[in-house]
């Protein structure tokens, strides 16, 4: 599970213009060209969408009250992910007003995912931001592994994440995305033309706190947010 990766979806586009195409957990449909709008996604493509970057501002808003003291942010985005640039700068313009500094650190693929670590070692930020992305997703673990060794917190946008080992996640219920997922792939098979079903967009999200973390990096985490948790990871 996680997001499907945008550059997948293109590929199965170019393949076919008649075969429908049902694409779960994805960034950005529309600013990344894969339909037309949400309500006509036009076309032979339609499915459900992470809609993570209405979501992004939300984890920013979660971490500033976890680390209130936060001024360096570091953002962990894929550059071959087209929504990155996007999201990116939309998470530096709603800290902008706060004095916080954000610098993106790049990973393409999972070799990538060292040198990234490296060059935010030397930055040394306050927290680390992770854009939804597949292949990061899929490194999960190795992420989690790399911000505790580092001692750095993170804020993950789904919640495997936190069980991995990152410090708190928000974003939608991957499970909940599968299951939506099937009625769509119902109502295709049934002979629905998917230029005619709107994409859906979430609406189970879910805060993860993994307080193991939280203690081994000295952090106290807010009653606030671990009363508004889904699950406290103890």
């Amino acid at each position: 599970m996680g997001c499907v990766r945008i550059a997948s979806v293109r590929a199965a586009q170019q393949a076919t213009k008649t075969i429908p195409i049902l694409f779960v957990s994805t960034n950005d449909p529309v600013g990344s060209g894969l339909i037309a709008s949400l309500a006509r996604p036009g076309g032979n493509t339609t499915g459900l969408s992470t809609q993570f970057e209405d979501v992004v501002t939300k984890n920013l808003e979660i971490l500033r009250e976890a680390l209130p003291h936060a001024s360096r942010i570091a953002i962990l985005v894929n550059p071959g992910n087209p929504s990155s640039p996007k999201l990116f700068e939309m998470v530096r313009a709603s800290v902008g007003g706060f004095g916080i500094d954000t610098r993106a650190f790049e990973a393409a693929n999972p070799q990538g995912l060292d040198a990234a670590f490296n060059a935010i070692r030397q930055y040394r930020p306050d927290a680390l931001l992770v854009v939804a992305e597949a292949m990061f997703f899929s490194e999960r673990d190795r992420i989690a592994a790399s911000v505790l060794k580092q001692r750095i917190p993170a804020m993950c946008p789904q919640s495997e994440f936190a069980v991995s080992g990152c410090l708190m996640s928000y974003g939608t219920n991957s499970n909940e995305l599968y299951r939506r997922a099937a009625t769509y792939a119902k109502k295709i098979l049934a002979g629905a033309k998917p230029a005619d079903l709107p994409v859906e967009q979430p609406t189970t999200f879910e805060l993860f706190v993994n307080r193991k973390t939280a203690n081994a990096l000295g952090i106290k985490i807010p009653n606030s947010i671990l009363l508004r948790a889904d699950k406290v990871i103890e």
